[in-house]
């Protein structure tokens, strides 16, 4: 197989890759720094007794790059959400897929998102100013602790949680599992997500059961019918819920978030009673969410009238299911 990984990072994905033999494989990231300690490290790391691949590595925005070779497997994860055009960057991605290939992508919106985007806003009404610095760091870190304690299997520091999460400006857009199906609809068929939401009812007798934009908009259905399940990683609700509730609760996600940006960049100030309302609306239009999930909820909105750490106590264990994974085939 030839592969290809835009912004490779620190290359993570690579060591079980390669270890299957691939014939290829390509590395594209728009920081040459970072292309070079990948290529240190797996100088070091790729055994004598491995069949390594041909290596590429090549600094380019993804947007900017060009190929004219198409590749079996691409991989961009964790790189699209918060980009300024993240639909726009993904069809580039797809562009490169190999027919009878397969595209990884990462996912994130504003619901899986919603447990950091209070904590954003937390850390930006209590501590105000969140440039950087080690103090600032140490002492969020501090903060959330007790947050952090409530997260089985966390896979960062709370360092580099920090950092992304609190940290990182958050400038663009999300891209959300949605996104995804809507970019793939012309000539991709779905092979898997993670969670595991789809529901596809069709019987084979059915004849839309051929169309693979039938299949996509039915993903897309299910999503939307299941996506509160993503607030909240303690829970998955049992209940679908109709379009309505769960359009709602992306629009109230949707509007914290937009709001908590223009509080953090000083743009647009955003009080903590309006903070709280927007809070109280969640609780009010989703009744149905898990009373542990309402209760942690109605922590944020407390905390909004009193500022007092001491009424976040149910808040913390509330983290949502963050980014999501979705794999596509190219069929032609």
């Amino acid at each position: 197989s030839d592969i290809i990984e835009f912004g490779a990072g620190s290359g993570e994905n690579s060591g079980t890759l390669i270890s299957l033999a691939p014939r290829s494989y390509k590395f594209v990231d728009g920081s040459e720094a970072v292309l070079t300690n990948l290529q240190d490290r797996l100088a070091t790391t790729v055994s004598s007794s491995t069949v390594a691949p041909q290596f590429t590595f090549s600094t380019s925005h993804i947007l900017d790059y060009e190929d004219d070779s198409l590749y079996d497997l691409v991989i961009c994860e964790g790189v699209l959400p918060m980009q300024m055009n993240p639909r726009e960057m993904a069809t580039h991605v797809l562009s490169f897929v190999r027919p009878g290939g397969a595209v990884i992508l990462s996912c994130f919106d504003s619901v899986s998102a919603f447990s950091e985007i209070a904590r954003r806003y937390l850390a930006s009404s209590i501590f105000e100013d969140l440039n950087y610095s080690e103090r600032l760091i140490h002492q969020l870190v501090g903060f959330f602790e007790p947050d952090f304690t409530q997260l089985p299997g966390m896979s960062r520091s709370p360092e580099d949680w920090v950092l992304d999460s609190i940290i990182n400006p958050w400038l663009g857009n999300f891209f959300s599992l949605q996104d995804a199906l809507e970019v793939a609809t012309d000539g991709h068929a779905l092979l898997g997500t993670s969670p595991r939401f789809l529901q596809d009812w069709r019987w084979f007798k059915d004849p839309s059961a051929l169309d693979e934009n039938t299949t996509l908009t039915s993903a897309v259905s299910s999503y939307r019918m299941n996506i509160h399940s993503l607030l909240d990683a303690r829970f998955t609700s049992q209940a679908r819920l109709d379009d309505e509730a769960n359009s709602s609760l992306i629009e109230v996600t949707s509007r914290i978030a937009t709001r908590v940006r223009g509080h953090i960049s000083g743009n647009v100030p955003y009080e903590s009673e309006e903070f709280g309302g927007d809070v109280m609306y969640m609780i009010k239009t989703t009744e149905d969410l898990h009373p542990q999930t309402l209760q942690s909820l109605q922590g944020l909105v407390d905390w909004s009238v009193s500022r007092d750490p001491s009424d976040l106590e149910q808040f913390r264990s509330l983290w949502g299911r963050g980014q999501q994974y979705i794999s596509l085939g190219r069929l032609n």
